[in-house]
């Protein structure tokens, strides 16, 4: 509701940032309203966070019903860099 605030920039948390400042800047954004919708747990267990992530993913994008979606996230295009020890 307020137009100042950007989903993209301000709300989600991904790209290169760490939690602790977006958690930060995150509270102190006014006007933001949401709906939260319950996903059935993710087990994590012998798996990646990457694949975690992905599972996650795809429960949200099943419960929100964007299964036929042409829009993928900005990340799932951009060249990812290595990890160390990976």
């Amino acid at each position: 509701r307020n137009p100042k605030i950007s989903v993209r920039h301000d709300v989600a948390y991904w790209r290169d940032d760490t939690f602790a400042p977006h958690i930060w800047r995150f509270h102190g954004v006014e006007g933001i309203c949401v709906d939260v919708t319950r996903c059935r747990p993710i087990s994590t267990v012998g798996k990646s966070r990457r694949q975690v992530a992905e599972e996650a993913r795809n429960a949200i994008v099943k419960v929100l019903r964007m299964e036929n979606s042409p829009v993928r996230p900005e990340f799932e295009t951009r060249p990812r860099r290595a990890t160390p020890g990976a």
